[in-house]
Parts: structure tokens; sequence; C-alpha cells
């Protein structure tokens, strides 16, 4: 009977959770709010799934629709409220239901569950595979074990705790089960699969439960066990925790908890990377695609090297990598780097080449140097022209290694003493080859071979990964974080401040080839983006009083810029108060910058 002093016409507000369709409203604690429906086209509709949560991203799982099993995995971005099909390479694992999925650093692992054609009801069974998915780079690796395994399962729980995954309990298809198992999750460690012996009052043989690792502990509720399915049942297996003791707890109410981060961050690591606010871990694998292997059957390993050594830095320095740079086998080393430069169409590394050899060419060298220059028409013209000279010939012609030369090369050496015209003269070797810097320029104005897309005020500028991680710490610390996808578009923006259009491009012509276009400016984008380069102009050598630019906002928050500004305008203020002129002051009231005129 209700209490007379409560108006019957006022309704108490319910306390059952609701669904509420997506809105812009604030959120209001302890309510449900329906996020937008996984389109049939990017996912099929599907029960005994999983789902973990990564960041600021969900990841789906497997399942079944009803027809068959799943295998594809989808990605729910909960800051932009979208679905998509995340991005995978390598194998899979078999399309399953009732697996487990769990996630440690920066991997989804995949364990067990059951598989097969349940259309056609063949191939059922019961797996015990353990599949990792790198989230940073898409990259499914099934692992490998020696030793004993846990017995085939599904309907099982799994839990993270102590760099271990742990496995408990659950079906093999004849009987429900209730052991434990565990393995480490550590790169470094070896793959091996441990039974944990259990004590105390364990939990009955069952399937279908939730578990939940909590303060040392593991808890399991309640599941499917026998003929019975309980909500009564909560078992717990106790650990002693490393720290009895209670934290101390100390108040900082005027610290900012990001800044105080970034503290904690310094104090333990004795560095401070405000890019790994933005962007994440930086601890991911160096190698998380796998490697596309070219065979070069041909090809020498050290002259290879070499060849790529003057690829990425555009010069070849053999000093660096032999005692003797001018010995018989740098020398060969050289020829075959000559060869490779042929093969590849790199004219200017054939005129390095050609010049290097001309250098190093003498009496102790030269017959085998004229022994393994036949495809090489200008060095062995060359080497000829050398032997044949009159101070030169007696030596060469009294050398053990003369001896053994080849039948064809001797004939070659007299013909040449009979008749020094019939050796051609010097061939030149054509230097209109391009520079690194021209390559680089090249590439980013004809937007070939591009692997990422930047988007800047809405205008899309195509780059390479590459490039941008070798050159730029922003770049590197946003691909260490998280690999883009093939076709994901990335928004340029360091917290509140975005570049100018024109800024942006200058800053991608100095990463690129070493030409900034709007210096002052580019400058302090420069730094912003930690360009990698010691070269860099500062900004008290490019700022002028004249076209100075005063940035406002978090810009002009960080102290090295607003140094470098303010000691460009003490110094004009100084100079011209001494001369009895001042500048005008121009502040333009809600723009990104003051002018000074």
């Amino acid at each position: 009977m209700a209490d007379k002093g409560i108006d019957k016409t006022e309704q108490l507000p319910s306390l059952e959770p609701r669904w509420l369709e997506s809105s812009n409203d604030e959120d209001i604690s302890h309510k449900w709010i329906r996020m937008p429906d996984c389109d049939e086209f990017v996912g099929a509709r599907r029960s005994k799934h999983t789902l973990v949560a990564y960041k600021d991203s969900i990841l789906v799982f497997g399942g079944d629709n009803g027809n068959k099993m799943l295998n594809d995995l989808l990605r729910f971005d909960v800051k932009e409220k979208s679905w998509t099909t995340a991005f995978c390479n390598g194998a899979p694992p078999a399309p399953r239901y009732h697996h487990s999925a769990v996630v440690y650093n920066d991997s989804m692992f995949i364990f067990g569950g059951y598989t097969g054609d349940i259309h056609s009801n063949s191939n059922l069974a019961n797996k015990n595979d353990l599949h990792e998915y790198k989230i940073t780079s898409g990259q499914w690796t099934e692992w490998k074990f020696k030793g004993r395994m846990p017995v085939a399962r599904s309907a099982h729980g799994a839990a993270v705790y102590d760099n271990k995954l742990w496995i408990f309990a659950g079906y093999d298809g004849n009987a429900r089960l209730n052991d434990m198992w565990t393995i480490s999750l550590l790169p470094e460690e070896n793959r091996v699969w441990e039974e944990i012996l259990q004590t105390g009052s364990c939990p009955p043989t069952c399937c279908n439960f939730p578990v939940a690792v909590l303060r040392e502990s593991m808890f399991v509720f309640s599941g499917q066990s026998g003929a019975k399915i309980t909500n009564s049942q909560l078992f717990g297996t106790m650990r002693v925790p490393p720290n009895c003791m209670p934290p101390v707890v100390v108040y900082l109410d005027s610290a900012v908890p990001e800044a105080f981060q970034l503290v904690l961050n310094y104090i333990y690591t004795d560095c401070v990377d405000p890019y790994k606010s933005l962007f994440g871990t930086m601890r991911v694998p160096p190698n998380c695609m796998p490697p596309v292997v070219v065979y070069l059957d041909s090809a020498v390993p050290e002259a290879f090297q070499l060849v790529l050594n003057y690829i990425y830095t555009d010069c070849v320095d053999p000093y660096k990598s032999v005692k003797d740079p001018r010995g018989t086998k740098m020398m060969l080393t050289m020829l075959d780097v000559y060869r490779l430069a042929i093969q590849f169409r790199m004219p200017r590394l054939e005129c390095l080449c050609d010049e290097y050899l001309r250098a190093i060419i003498n009496l102790n060298n030269v017959l085998s140097a004229l022994s393994h220059a036949d495809e090489l028409p200008s060095i062995h013209a060359h080497c000829l022209r050398y032997v044949i000279k009159e101070n030169n010939l007696a030596t060469i012609v009294d050398s053990p290694q003369f001896e053994t030369l080849d039948r064809k090369l001797i004939v070659n050496i007299v013909r040449a003493h009979l008749d020094p015209s019939s050796v051609k003269s010097k061939i030149t070797v054509d230097n209109h080859g391009t520079s690194l810097e021209q390559d680089l320029k090249s590439l980013l104005m004809s937007q070939e071979l591009s692997d990422i897309e930047l988007t800047l005020d809405g205008v899309t500028i195509p780059a390479h990964k590459a490039v941008l991680a070798a050159r730029c710490a922003y770049f590197e610390a946003m691909f260490r974080s998280f690999m883009p996808a093939p076709g994901e578009k990335i928004k340029i923006q360091i917290g509140d401040s975005v570049p100018s259009l024109q800024s942006f491009h200058s800053l991608l012509a100095y990463i690129y080839f070493g030409q900034v276009r709007t210096i002052y400016i580019a400058t302090i984008w420069m730094r912003y983006f930690r360009v990698q380069d010691t070269k860099a102009p500062t900004l008290s050598q490019v700022l002028h009083i004249s076209t100075l630019r005063v940035p406002s906002g978090r810009l002009f928050h960080a102290a090295s810029v607003r140094g470098d500004c303010m000691y460009v305008f003490g110094g004009a203020v100084e100079n011209n108060a001494r001369s009895g002129s001042m500048h005008r002051f121009k502040v333009v009231e809600n723009a990104s910058c003051v002018n000074l005129a």
C-alpha cells in the first residue's frame, strides 16, 4: 500500500539500464547508449564470438552467423563511433566459435574453440592452437610449442596475469574439464605450456563460464556443470600480493595529470617522450611485417651492401668496410659493385666505381682486375693500357700471377703490346644520373609509390612512410605506435596546433630533399615535428624583425619557440631605441599571431 505522504502521480526514476540512441547530450551515469549498428557488408550478424578492448578500439573475432562459422576481425572505433574490417596480414585462425580472446601489450591472442562446417556437419572438432594478432601491424602468427599441450577445448575461460596466458576448464567434445594451464607471453621466453597443480576447493568440471583477474586472484563464476546451470558458485584462486602494505597517497592539487605523468617518465627512464602520450607505446617489434624476399643470385653480399649504402646515403665509402681499401679484395668487390650498378641502371654509381678502380689499380692487382673485367670494357681497356706501359710490362710478365693468367688474356696483352692502337681509347662513363636529393624530390612531386595519405585542411597529401619515419621523430613515433592500414588517412595535428598547408608543404620539402621555402614558418614546425637534421637552421638565425610573426596559443607556450622569437624582438627594440625610432605594434584580434610592423 502506498504511503500517504508520497504523491501518487510522481513516478520514481527507474534504476534499470536501458538502451538510448546515440546523441550529442552529455553522458549520464548508469545509462546505456546504443552505438551504430555494424553494416552487413562490414561484418555479418553473429553469436558465440569474442570481444576485447585495445586503446580506443573494440575488436570482435569469429563466431557463428547461423549458417557457418566466422573468422573475420571487426574493429569498432570508440571515438569515431564507426565499424570497419580490421587490417590483417598472414593466415588468420580457422573459422570458430566458443574460443577465447585476450589482449596482452599490443597483441590479441586467440586460443582454442570449436571449428568445422556446421552446415554440412563435417570436420567438427575442438582446437588447442594459439594465434597472435599484432594489433599495430595487423599480422597474424600461429604459435608453435614444445612438449605437452592442453587438450583441445572450447567454451573455456582465459585470462592474462603476470605476463602469462591462463586457460581454465572448458569442454573437450566428450566431457567437461577443470584443469588449468599457463604459458608465458614474453617474446624471449620458451613457448612451453605448463599445467598448474591446483589445491583447495577446486571448481567442478564446467564450461560456458566467465573468468576475471583481480587483486592477484582468478575468479570463476557459475557456468554449465553437468546438467545444471547455476548462478551461485563463485570460486577464487588466491595468490599472495607482492606488496601487502597499503600505498602511500600524495596529493598534488596544482599538478596537471598529463604533465605529472611525463615527470614520472623522466624520473624512471631519464627521458621525456611527449609523442608516447600522442601515439601510445613505442615498444613495437621492428619487423612486424614479413620481409619481401628478392633473390639476386649473381650478387656478392659485400658488394650489394655497398650498393645499398649508396642508395640510402648517395655515396660509396669502401674505406669503412676493410682495412686495406686499395688491396685486391676491395678492388674485386668494387668490380662487383660496378656490375650491379650497370644491372640496376645507376649511372652515377657507375661513374664513381670507374673513377675509384682507375685510382687503385696498380702492379699488384692489375692482373686480377684484368681477369675479372670482361663485362666492364672501360676497366678492361684501362688495365690493358696499364700493363703494356714500358715501365710496367717487364715487371708484370715476371710476376707469379702472370704464369697463371688465362691464355686468352695473355694473347690480348701481346696484341696490345705489338699494336697499342688496337686498345680502345679511354671509355668515358656518363655522369648524368640523379642525386639522392633529386630522386627524393621527384618521389615527392610525382606521388608515385606512396603508401600513406596525410590530410590537412581537407587536402590529401600522398607520402611515404619510410621517408617520414627516417627523417621525422613525430612520424616515427606514430608508426611505431600503430601502423596505418593501406588507404587509411592520417590527420596532421599536434595538440590543438595545426600547421598551415603552405608551411607543411615547406616542411615536407625539407624532409624529402632539404629545401625550405617558407623558412621562418617551417623552422617552427621542424622543431615541433622533430625533423632529424642537425643542420636545420635555428629560429634565431632565420627570424627577422621585418618578418616576425609571433605564434600564439599552444605553439607560443613552448619556451624554445618563445625564446627565439623574443630574442629577435628584444634585439630590434634595443636597436630602435638607440636610433630614436620604434616599430609600431599591430595586434590582430582573434588571429593566430601578433604582427610587428
